[in-house]
Order: structure tokens, then sequence, then C-alpha cells
């Protein structure tokens, strides 16, 4: 299973043209950007952890993507807390799904078409590097310093809204 750690070390591998520090603070000023608009939708104590179900706003406010994360700690997440991640972003489902799934941390993995399961990223992420897409990013920055034991106190049951699978999406963006 991934670890944080191993993400931010992975996302400089193959980056030899772009310095790693540009892409962690190009992915920081998105989350600056959006941090006041991302919801909680629910959080729950899930298989000796915690699943947080977020909507995550694009840049475009008209547009927003859900994200759910699962660590495998009831406390405060550090950079050795592994996690399983989903995300209905067409950046992640393109990119990530398919390493994920292979490492073992793509979380709800019924919700994206068999292909992202079974076919290596081959145009966007021909090396196989696992990383996160800016969505995903701005969903581990904004639980990154929070208890996790408190959100699911404050968000447990909030919320019966059901995550939508990445076609359910992709047909709500269609419409628009």
């Amino acid at each position: 299973m991934i670890t944080l750690r191993q993400i931010v070390q992975n996302i400089g591998k193959g980056q030899s043209g772009v310095a790693v520090r540009y892409i962690l603070m190009a992915l920081a000023d998105n989350y600056g950007k959006i941090k006041s608009r991302i919801k909680i939708v629910n959080a729950e104590h899930l298989d000796d952890g915690t699943t947080v179900h977020l909507n995550v706003p694009s840049s475009d406010k008209n547009i927003s993507y859900d994200v759910a994360i699962w660590f495998n700690t009831t406390g405060k997440p550090t950079l050795d807390t592994e996690l399983k991640c989903y995300s209905n972003s067409p950046a992640f489902a393109y990119n990530f799904a398919y390493i994920f799934n292979t490492e073992g941390s793509l979380l709800f993995p019924e919700k994206y078409p068999q292909e992202f399961l079974t076919m290596p990223p081959k145009t966007r992420n021909p090396f196989g590097l696992f990383g996160f897409d800016k969505h995903v990013f701005a969903a581990v920055k904004f639980l990154g310093s929070k208890d996790l034991s408190g959100l699911v106190s404050q968000y447990q049951n909030i919320s019966n809204q059901p995550l939508p699978s990445f076609t359910q999406k992709k047909a709500e963006l269609s419409r628009l």
C-alpha cells in the first residue's frame, strides 16, 4: 500500500525537466485558491482506519469532484500513513487509477470502468509513477493537519449523499 511519503518522493522520479519544487508549488497554489470551498461530506472509521469523503471544487467554480481518502489511522495522518484514495476527477482516473489499483491503494475500484483498472496509462503516465492530481492533493492537504477521530465524531453520517462513480460524474459533466 502507498504512503504519503512515497507519493511525494515519487513525484520527482521522471521529472528531470521540471523541478519537483515547482510541481508542489503549483499544487499548493491551487489548494490555496480552493481550500475555503472544500466540503467534508462524511467521515467514518472503516477497516482499521478512517475514510473521509470530500467534495473538492475545481478551478471552475461550477465543477467539483468527489474524493474519498482512507488512512490507516484514526489519529492525525503522517508522511508514513498508508492510504487508499478514490476520485472521480478525470485527471486522477486517467493518470493514476491503474497504478493505485496495482499497489492496493485504490479505494472503491468498482466505481471505475474496468479498463482503468486493467490498462496502464500509456500517454499521460507512461512510466507508471504514482502521484496525485490537484483534487486529491487538495483533499490530502486539507486532511493532513486534522485529527481524524474528531472529524468522524463531527461528520459521521452527516450526509446520505452517495459517492458518484467515475461514469456517473462524467455523465453529469456532459450535461453542463
